[in-house]
């Protein structure tokens, strides 16, 4: 049994993240014992009728459906969790220092 429970939504993670129809089965199959609930997201959900967030979301709707995810996570968690929280991220990349010195480091061990 967990206390907390972290999901990683297929918006914010990509392919390894969960499906928004599977976001809802895991809600309902959480233990009673869990007390919290952290959703992670992606930004851009609550401003799709913004540029650049607009362009992102015409083919698809992926942010659309994104906001859903998080509105059923929020609706679900507030029935039955005493805290729960969504933290939306904007893509994660490596620091161009960071991938310059592995680089260099990479050139210098052969």
């Amino acid at each position: 049994d967990a206390d907390a429970v972290l999901v990683l939504s297929e918006g914010a993670c990509g392919s390894g993240g969960a499906e928004p129809k599977a976001v809802g089965r895991l809600l309902k199959a959480l233990p009673a014992r869990t007390r919290r609930l952290l959703l992670v997201s992606t930004h851009g959900v609550d401003r799709t009728n913004a540029l650049p967030f607009s362009m992102e979301n015409m083919f698809g709707g992926k942010l659309d459906k994104q906001r859903a995810l998080e509105q059923e996570a929020l609706l679900a968690a507030r029935k039955a969790l005493p805290g729960h929280s969504i933290a939306r991220f904007g893509k994660l990349k490596p620091s161009p220092r960071a991938s310059s010195s592995s680089s260099s480091a990479s050139a210098s061990a052969s």
